[in-house]
């Protein structure tokens, strides 16, 4: 019941601020419909949840502020700002800015057969094969489910999150 009050909560945007921290809850919230492969190393407490940020300083330190108090997966949690692609071989979670619009079909083949949710809030940028993609209707947050890109990925992700989503390159049926 709460998730489902949680996902229709209007985004009024006050402040650039108020929508980073409204995504890092969505984020967190993502990541309790998301199956990660034993690769990935979710069930080993001793190692970090990591979420890698790739060109967003402040919505980098917004992950920060909040994942310094929140766990994920009963793990702590590691945000870095990077602005490389080689430095995300073991992150969990990869937001892509769009200042990495260029690289972004080079980004997406790098992580497509990797344990590695991608993130954005870029329009177009699931049409491209980002996994997940916020954006503004109506003045509430919504996220978009590149399906094919999941499919590809060795992620798993609830049937109820995907209900939530607009899906973007659904999946053909054989």
């Amino acid at each position: 019941m709460f998730c489902i009050f949680f996902f229709s909560v209007p985004c009024i945007l006050y402040s650039q601020s108020r929508e980073y921290t409204l995504k890092a809850v969505y984020i967190e919230k993502f990541t309790r419909f998301t199956n990660w492969p034993p690769q990935a190393e979710i069930k080993n407490k001793e190692k970090f949840f990591k979420i890698y940020v790739l060109g967003n300083k402040e919505f980098s330190e917004t992950l920060n502020n909040i994942f310094s108090i929140q766990k994920i997966y009963e793990k702590p949690v590691e945000v870095k700002l990077i602005k490389d692609l080689r430095n995300i071989d073991d992150c969990h979670i990869l937001y892509i800015s769009e200042d990495f619009e260029e690289e972004l079909t080079e980004i997406i083949k790098y992580v497509e057969e990797k344990p590695v949710l991608t993130i954005s809030d870029t329009e177009g940028f699931a049409k491209k094969g980002v996994i997940i993609n916020f954006y503004i209707k109506k003045n509430k947050l919504r996220f978009e489910i590149n399906e094919t890109a999941l499919h590809l990925s060795p992620l798993e992700m609830s049937f109820f999150l995907l209900n939530m989503a607009k899906v973007v390159d659904p999946v053909k049926s054989k």
